[in-house]
């Protein structure tokens, strides 16, 4: 059975915020994760492969090209099974409801672009510059 949801994660040198990032998507056979390593320094690569045993059930995928976020979500996109796909970037973090707020939609079709909050990733606190254009998408993942 395929999971509802894959949420795709580029990352790249900031283990430290994809880990926060990992810690706020719920473990669930419903929720597929792929975070796609665009070219980490050595060094950094070493603590996601710690971190990848930790995190058994997540799908890392490393690349050697470096050739940004956008592909990484390719080469992520190419691995997702789920129905929806949902896009985060590793300095992401999901609301504790997320996965509820999401699942009203599961039977609707097409994108839909939910608005989500801008914080800084240090004090969490809203980073108004940013606050009209940040937002979700929810895309549909089926294969025509």
């Amino acid at each position: 059975m395929n999971p509802k949801y894959s949420i795709i994660i580029p990352h790249k040198n900031i283990p430290h915020l994809l880990l926060r990032c990992l810690n706020s998507i719920p473990l669930h056979k419903e929720i597929q994760v792929i975070v796609v390593d665009d070219k980490s320094d050595s060094n950094i690569i070493l603590q996601l492969q710690k971190m990848q045993k930790i995190y058994s059930s997540i799908c890392f995928i490393y690349t050697r090209e470096g050739y940004g976020a956008g592909y990484a979500r390719n080469i992520g996109m190419d691995r997702a099974t789920g129905k929806w796909l949902l896009f985060a970037d590793a300095d992401d973090f999901f609301d504790a409801n997320f996965v509820s707020i999401i699942d009203k939609h599961f039977n609707d079709d097409d994108i839909i672009y939910f608005v989500s909050r801008s914080v800084d990733s240090n004090m969490l606190l809203p980073v108004k510059s940013r606050a009209d254009i940040s937002k979700c998408v929810l895309s549909n993942n089926i294969k025509k």
